[in-house]
């Protein structure tokens, strides 16, 4: 039996975004395919557009921010019997096709499990990213990599592009705690946890319409995400006593 894919978009007005996002999203021949969009309270016509388009629609009844909103969309996977979930943005940041790439490690039969695909946008970012977002950037993915591996680095461990395995994300749902963003939280959860992260190179284009409300000032994001990977780290290892 085909496995089943999770494709889970967290979406907070974005409706001028949704439609182009969920269009785009291409037939699997070899899977079961599903569409969960998690509308965090958005006070437009996401949820009604992303329905036309076909997705399941899960509403928050309030916005309860994006690491939570990622983590209702987990649940909600596994609840399904997903077998892969792929989780990105509604924002037309990245391209849909390219989830053929991301779920492809899945495929491959290997000694070596693959459970987390994150989609690097380093190499291939199609806009003017910005000085200070770079840097910003490298900053944050070496400071996640000397958590979890002194031997390597992950390049970018704020890409929103992502293919999670069930097994994972089983983990993922007990530990996710952070409010603002879960992508570092989740990398460390998996390495400490002995699952294997790899790497992709994928495409990251200009946002279609509107601009991020994610990050409104560099500095305090930046607190926040060291805050965050702290107390991941730390409950990990009181638990493990």
């Amino acid at each position: 039996m085909p496995k089943k894919v999770i494709i889970i978009i967290p979406a907070y007005n974005e409706e001028r975004n949704i439609s182009w996002v969920l269009k785009k999203i291409p037939k699997l021949p070899n899977f079961i395919v599903e569409t969960l969009v998690i509308n965090d309270g958005s006070e437009d016509n996401t949820a009604f557009l992303a329905e036309k388009h076909g997705a399941i629609v899960i509403n928050n009844n309030k916005n309860i921010g994006l690491g939570q909103t990622i983590r209702k969309g987990l649940v909600k996977a596994l609840k399904r019997d997903a077998e892969i979930i792929v989780s990105m943005d509604a924002d037309g940041q990245y391209d849909p096709e390219e989830i053929k790439k991301l779920i492809k490690p899945f495929e491959r039969l290997e000694r070596e499990k693959i459970d987390l695909v994150l989609g690097a946008r380093l190499q291939n970012i199609e806009f003017k990213f910005g000085f200070l977002k770079s840097i910003g950037n490298k900053i944050i993915s070496f400071l996640v990599s000397l958590f979890i591996s002194k031997r390597s680095i992950i390049s970018d461990t704020q890409t929103g592009f992502r293919a999670i395995s069930k097994d994972l994300v089983k983990v993922l749902v007990k530990k996710l705690k952070g409010k603002y963003t879960y992508t570092q939280e989740m990398i460390i959860h998996a390495k400490l946890n002995n699952f294997k992260i790899i790497e992709l190179p994928i495409h990251f284009y200009q946002r279609r319409y509107g601009e991020s409300r994610l990050i409104k000032n560099p500095c305090i994001y930046l607190f926040k995400i060291i805050i965050i990977c702290v107390k991941t780290y730390l409950s990990y290892r009181i638990n493990k006593k």
